[in-house]
């Protein structure tokens, strides 16, 4: 609840420092990255031994296996 209170105040529209659509831009990218890394971490190898054998990975080997890449 605190990230999206935090991107209410410091959002698009506020005027000043935070008006630079680039610099704005840079951060989400990391932001985006580290969340990522967090969610990666928080996964057990478990977890996505689970998640081999479902219908959607199913679906995919032919397209994986079309294009060469594992």
């Amino acid at each position: 609840m605190g990230y999206l209170a935090a991107g209410v105040l410091i959002g698009p529209f506020t005027p000043g420092f935070v008006a630079n659509r680039a610099q704005i831009a840079a951060l989400s990218e990391v932001g985006a990255l580290l969340l990522m890394f967090a969610l990666g971490m928080a996964f057990r190898s478990r977890n996505w031994r689970a998640l081999r054998d479902t219908p959607s990975t199913r679906a995919q080997a032919p397209i994986r296996l079309r294009r060469g890449s594992r």
